[in-house]
């Protein structure tokens, strides 16, 4: 795969070695060069993206940093400016392989659209991670807990053509827009979404587990728990207001009990975790619904990816014992 090539020139030298370290740290593909400020366009290589803060520095390659921003953005700005000199696409490499989270319930009004957006916000907190959200249900209702430009975005049915098409240089910030907890998202369609078929979600998977970009796919899969996409960790969602829930047969799923109030559970085993009621995390507006990341909500549904991946990790270690 073909490396970016980035020149990093800031007036501030410590920084611009910082800045060089953060944007390598973010994935192997780049060939970065760090240099003064002043050094001046014509001594640098052509094709090559400038990232500073010197005004006397222009060009259609230059990006010019006005405020500090994180690493991951900073690359993303200049993955497009690479794209306008080049035509070429840069698809960031990742260690490992891309993860893919189901969240499903056998009944609607269980909370997996929630769930599901406040565990890839969890994820986005953690640093340079990219996170997509994917909504499998018929309708697109996450829109009104999402503040995401997507008017810039292109609509999902092109995305889905590009993507059945095998086409190789897909951007994918055409098509996937990102919100201000640094969760990605595809543009919501008015009427019904093109997801809620099974191969396209499953067609999508596949295309991303191809080319990398995005770390972690979050797929709310809705009221389809024995739908599979190929996903990684599967999580069944239940009701617990719903006093017909007795019994699980969830098969290798972790277990949410959401709204639980414990004492009223005999449910119990290593895959089952309870998240409290929690209305104090949750504030209505007009046409939109607040999520607190700060709240027993989301701390309780950190413990829980905490505990996932202690899981996921033990088994990886039996896994690779048995080989």
């Amino acid at each position: 795969m073909k490396k970016l090539d980035l020149t990093v020139c800031m007036r501030e030298k410590e920084y611009g070695q910082a800045l060089a370290r953060g944007l390598a740290y973010i994935t192997p593909n780049l060939d970065i060069t760090v240099c003064d400020a002043g050094y001046g366009n014509s001594k640098m290589a052509p094709g090559s993206v400038i990232i500073t803060d010197d005004r006397g520095l222009t060009g259609e390659n230059i990006l010019q940093l006005d405020q500090i921003l994180p690493a991951g953005e900073i690359l993303e700005q200049a993955a497009r400016i690479w794209h306008k000199i080049s035509g070429e696409v840069f698809i960031p490499e990742t260690e490992g392989t891309v993860k893919i989270w189901k969240v499903a319930s056998c009944c609607g009004g269980s909370g997996t659209t929630a769930i599901s957006l406040a565990m890839a916000r969890l994820l986005a907190a953690e640093g340079e991670k990219r996170i997509l959200y994917l909504n499998a249900g018929p309708v697109d209702d996450y829109a009104m807990y999402v503040h995401a430009p997507f008017e810039k975005a292109a609509s999902k049915r092109r995305f889905i053509f590009h993507v059945c098409s095998m086409e190789e240089k897909i951007f994918q910030d055409r098509f996937a827009v990102r919100d201000g907890t640094g969760v990605y998202f595809l543009k919501p369609e008015p009427e019904g979404s093109s997801l809620a078929c099974e191969g396209n979600i499953r067609r999508i998977t596949d295309f991303f587990r191809l080319n990398g970009y995005f770390t972690d796919v979050m797929i709310d899969a809705g009221k389809n728990p024995f739908v599979s996409y190929g996903e990684d960790i599967a999580i069944e969602v239940i009701n617990g207001r719903d006093c017909r829930t007795v019994s699980i047969e969830n098969g290798g799923a972790y277990t949410l009990i959401n709204f639980a109030e414990k004492e009223k559970h005999s449910l119990s085993g290593e895959k089952i975790f309870y998240i409290p009621k929690d209305t104090d995390s949750f504030s209505a507006g007009e046409d939109s619904v607040e999520i607190s990341m700060n709240g027993i909500f989301a701390a309780a549904l950190e413990k829980f990816i905490e505990k996932i991946r202690g899981r996921e990790h033990l088994n990886m270690d039996w896994r690779m014992e048995q080989q």
